[in-house]
C-alpha cells in the first residue's frame, strides 16, 4: 500500500529547504568602533559606552540578537561583557550600537596612569555577534583594533 504525503507537508518542507539554502549564506556583519562616551564617574571607577556601528552587508534584512565582547588596552583586559538585544537591520543598512563597560579604579590603576603618559597605546575590541534570519542563526567573531595617542599629564595639565 502506498502512503500519501499531504501537499501542505511537501510545500512546508520545500519552503524550509529554500530558506535553509538561501539563508545559510548569511554574510558576516561589519562592526566598526566609532568612539567612546563617558557616561559617569563614581568612587568605583569610570562608566563608559563604546559606540559601534554594525553594518548588514546582506541583500536581506536580519536580526542582531546578541553581542559578547572583550575590551583590551595594551593587551590587558579592561572589560568583558555581553548584551542581549533585538535589533532589526535592513538589507545593506547600518545601525549604531552602544556597548557599556566599567573601568574600575582598583583594577585599572596602571591603565589609568598609562592613559596619561603621552605615549601611543593599542586598543582592541573583540567578541562575537549573533545574527538570525527566520529559523537560521549564525554567530560571527569580530575583532577591531587601533592605536591612540594619550595626552602627557605633566605637559597638558
Amino acid at each position: 500500500m502506498m502512503t500519501r504525503i499531504p501537499l501542505l507537508a511537501v510545500a512546508s518542507l520545500a519552503a524550509l529547504a529554500i530558506c535553509l539554502t538561501s539563508c545559510s549564506g548569511i554574510q558576516e556583519p561589519v562592526i566598526r568602533l566609532e568612539g567612546v562616551d563617558l557616561v559617569g564617574i563614581s568612587t568605583d571607577g569610570l562608566e563608559l559606552m563604546l559606540q559601534a556601528s554594525l553594518e548588514n552587508p546582506n541583500d536581506f534584512g536580519a536580526d542582531i540578537d546578541g553581542l559578547e565582547y572583550v575590551i583590551l588596552g595594551d593587551g590587558e583586559e579592561l572589560a568583558r561583557g555581553s548584551r542581549e538585544m533585538e535589533i532589526r537591520v535592513g538589507a545593506g543598512e547600518t545601525v549604531e550600537v552602544g556597548v557599556p563597560f566599567d573601568l574600575k579604579w582598583s583594577s585599572g590603576k596602571t591603565i589609568l596612569e598609562g592613559i596619561l603618559d603621552g605615549e601611543e597605546h593599542e586598543w582592541k575590541l573583540e567578541g562575537s555577534v549573533g545574527v538570525s534570519k527566520g529559523p537560521i542563526r549564525k554567530t560571527f567573531a569580530f575583532s577591531e583594533s587601533g592605536n591612540i595617542n594619550s595626552p602627557n599629564q605633566s605637559q597638558d595639565l
